[in-house]
């Protein structure tokens, strides 16, 4: 099973407790500077606190998949050159006008526009988080990478 948080932007205590007890962290930004400078403020709270843990990657908002690969590779450069280890690239999320009109009427973009740019970059990313979880299927139990359980953290 996958649990997926989203948690709110930066790294406040509640955000950087969730993050150290997940076997994998998903970290979504976009392509402007402020963004990425947020995204390497996270993966750099991640990766001191757990260099281990598995860390990827989604680019929100790009053009194209070349542009998704030019921020993974700059952000992944940034963290190999400075943290000793980079970030994967799950995949990206296209700017698409489908969206943002699902956005405003607070609909799923898959549902209503399914052959759409961005609906496909979503079952793209969908398949990719599912293709890594099987791969670490030995990863397994009810306590989290901390050995803290997850109601223990709510509490």
């Amino acid at each position: 099973d996958m649990l997926l948080i989203d948690t709110a932007a930066g790294i406040a205590d509640q955000v950087s407790r969730m993050l150290m007890l997940a076997d994998r962290v998903v970290i979504v930004t976009w392509p402007d500077p402020t963004a990425l400078v947020d995204a390497y403020a996270t993966l750099k709270v991640s990766r001191r606190r757990r260099p281990d843990q598995s860390i990827g990657l989604i680019v929100n908002g790009v053009g194209n998949g070349d542009e998704a690969g030019r921020v993974h590779a700059r952000l992944s450069a940034a963290a190999n050159r400075f943290l000793g280890q980079g970030v994967d690239l799950d995949g990206f999320i296209t700017r698409d006008e489908a969206l943002a009109d699902a956005t405003r009427r607070q609909v799923s973009v898959v549902s209503t526009t399914p052959l759409s740019s961005a609906s496909r970059c979503f079952e793209r990313v969908a398949l990719t988080l599912t293709a890594r979880l099987k791969a670490r299927r030995h990863i397994s139990g009810e306590r989290c990478a901390s050995g803290e359980t997850l109601a223990n953290l709510v509490h």
